[in-house]
């Protein structure tokens, strides 16, 4: 029978698939970068294979194709990939230049003695935080249901942790106490208070006097900001049927695995088994996060000592290492040192006002 001139006529001979190499990396991985791309190699999926064998007559013809399951099965891999872009939605720069002339956000010191400088306060005046960043990322993975993919779920949720709106401004909170922006007391010195940074984030988002000061905008909150399509990778155990070409990549008997001879010396070609499901999967979200949207007043100390001080929005590091989808072999998705930053300039307190 055939199956025994087959097997004879490959007896001795093996071929090997060699698998293809993916890209396993962080293209602009800087802290200066706002946009970065991330490459890595899908889990492997273990695909059951089917080959044809034919009955031989003593003519050479062949007759009664059975299906054969091949002798191993074989393992998918692709290339996945995530883009992630940040920016700036609204400006604190903006809100507080337009505060110069109505004062919505903050109470600039108007005197020409300070045109020079980009935001003099006098302290004990209000000075609201503010600015609206925004971060779209679209991820490219491959898996065996149509499902939302944790990848992409875990990895938004990553990149909302990692921003930080981040002063050393002083506060004073409804018991008079100078308190920095998470509401902590300040420690004396001197006279006057010690500075002490404190950042607003998505975990921790609540300010002076236990406001909520952050807040952000995903899909739970507008179905747009989330968008996904799925296409299924085809592929039939028919010898005449159609396999996509990333699937052929991985079965003996093609050009596109690279053992096309296997076909041709030994009428050996495998197909993929009816029933298994490959899909390729992008999704796309985009999170906007806001500080203080309500505009909520926030009164510096009046005792903040002269001098400056900065206020910004920024990107601390994801450790990939500890997540669980495959491009947890990455390492360090590197932040963003600075997505937005302004000094602020005390000259004076409210008391220097009101004494004049």
């Amino acid at each position: 029978s055939a199956h025994i001139k087959l097997h004879y006529k490959r007896h001795g001979y093996t071929t090997t698939i060699t698998a293809k190499r993916f890209n396993n990396s962080i293209t602009d991985n800087y802290l200066q970068t706002t946009n970065k791309e991330m490459y890595w190699t899908s889990e492997p999926y273990y695909l059951n294979v089917i080959r044809w064998m034919y009955h031989m007559d003593k003519d050479n013809n062949l007759y009664n194709p059975t299906a054969v399951d091949g002798q191993y099965k074989r393992p998918f891999t692709q290339q996945c990939s995530a883009n992630i872009e940040w920016g700036i939605k609204d400006s604190m720069e903006q809100k507080y230049k337009t505060s110069k002339r109505n004062s919505e956000n903050a109470v600039f010191a108007t005197d020409k003695a300070f045109s020079h400088i980009a935001y003099p306060i006098r302290s004990g005046f209000y000075f609201n935080p503010c600015g609206e960043y925004e971060f779209t990322v679209e991820t490219v993975t491959y898996k065996t249901t149509r499902a939302d993919t944790k990848d992409h779920k875990d990895l938004v949720d990553a990149l909302i942790n990692s921003f930080r709106y981040e002063t050393d401004m002083m506060f004073i909170d409804k018991n008079k106490n100078a308190v920095n922006l998470q509401n902590e007391l300040l420690p004396r010195s001197g006279n006057s208070y010690a500075r002490k940074s404190a950042s607003l984030t998505a975990q921790d988002p609540t300010g002076v006097d236990g406001v909520t000061m952050l807040t952000v905008l995903d899909r739970d909150d507008e179905a747009w900001r989330y968008y996904k399509t799925v296409e299924e990778l085809y592929h039939s155990q028919h010898e005449n049927g159609d396999t996509h070409k990333a699937l052929k990549e991985i079965l003996e008997g093609y050009a596109e695995s690279g053992t096309a001879a296997s076909n041709q010396q030994f009428k050996y070609k495998e197909y993929i088994k009816d029933g298994q499901h490959i899909y390729k999967i992008t999704e796309r979200t985009t999170v906007t996060i806001r500080i203080n949207h309500q505009n909520l007043r926030v009164y510096t100390h009046p005792h903040m000592p002269n001098g400056k001080y900065t206020v910004k929005a920024w990107l601390g590091d994801i450790d990939l290492s500890g997540m669980s989808s495959a491009y947890n072999r990455l390492g360090v998705y590197k932040g963003l040192d600075n997505l937005e930053n302004i000094e602020v300039t005390v000259v004076g307190s409210m008391y220097n006002d009101i004494n004049r």
